[in-house]
């Protein structure tokens, strides 16, 4: 027998007990301190189980290598430079801004004063 299965069926039977217990004095504060405490326990023993489960599905699945999606295998050079997708732009557009307008805004108007 696994010692997770030990561990199982040793919560579950500490759990049942404690819940018979409380369940015959259901206002006794200790007896439902100590089956909270034993359903946390249970929990830990069954979160160890689904941990198996995960672990024993990474392993078998690890032997299938996963291919490398076309986006991240095509467009690399030869010197570990990334090809760019877009189209190429002349870099005199970067260095020359083009400069602002002076005195592009409208002059404020004043109001005549009603008065």
């Amino acid at each position: 027998m696994s010692e997770t299965l030990a561990r199982i069926q040793e919560k579950g039977a500490a759990c049942i007990s404690a819940y018979e217990a409380w369940d015959s004095e259901k206002k006794s504060a200790d007896k439902r301190e100590n089956l909270q405490e034993t359903l946390h326990e249970l929990r830990k023993a069954i979160a160890r189980v689904e941990i198996e489960i995960a672990t024993s599905e990474r392993d078998a699945s690890s032997s299938k290598k996963l291919p490398i999606p076309p986006h991240r295998s095509q467009g690399k050079m030869g010197d570990g430079r990334s090809e760019s997708i877009l189209p190429d732009r002349e870099d005199d557009h970067q260095a020359n801004p083009p400069a602002k307008k002076l005195g592009s805004r409208r002059p404020r108007q004043r109001k005549p004063s009603d008065g």
